[in-house]
């Protein structure tokens, strides 16, 4: 058997969001959390900590752990915005490079699902973006139709790992 890592990454920074509900979620959410004993006290304020940082994300510290424990990952990173999907594609691109220079897999995190052209749209800015010929993808939320895999092909995605059973 075969394990695969993917990190999908959803948040960056606290500014991407903005003009969504995520950051008053995360707030009440933590602290209902809290009030419930479901997290500790260093947790919640880890959580806030994060927030005054401006960092919704630990991805030095997890490549630093993958590379550590030789964990081989694929990190997915978006290049569209959608569903809660709100970071910059200055921001994308700069983490693409990161993680590759780190000696990662990217791909990319699809928002498109359901439209070849707008499927084709965001394979073509990665590549651009990323300088590879051949990557993958993991579709935000899983979401996919019955034309979901064929688009994938056509637009000339390597693999994809959104199907699970």
């Amino acid at each position: 058997m075969k394990a695969i890592i993917s990190h999908d990454i959803d948040l960056l920074t606290v500014w991407e969001h903005k003009n969504d509900l995520a950051i008053p979620k995360l707030i009440v959410r933590s602290s209902i959390e809290l009030a419930i004993g479901s997290i500790y006290s260093t947790e919640y304020l880890l959580r806030f900590k994060e927030l005054v940082e401006n960092k919704l994300h630990n991805l030095e510290e997890l490549m630093e752990f993958d590379k550590e424990k030789k964990v081989p990952s694929t990190f997915f990173i978006g290049v569209n915005k959608g569903l809660g999907l709100s970071y910059s594609l200055t921001d994308a691109e700069y983490w693409i490079k990161r993680i590759m220079e780190k000696g990662f897999d990217v791909g990319v995190h699809g928002i498109e699902f359901n439209d070849l052209k707008a499927i084709k749209t965001e394979y073509e800015s990665f590549k651009q973006m990323s300088g590879l010929s051949a990557f993958g993808i993991r579709m935000h939320y899983l979401r996919n139709s019955k034309n979901t895999l064929e688009f994938l092909n056509k637009a000339g995605y390597i693999f994809d790992s959104s199907l699970y059973k």
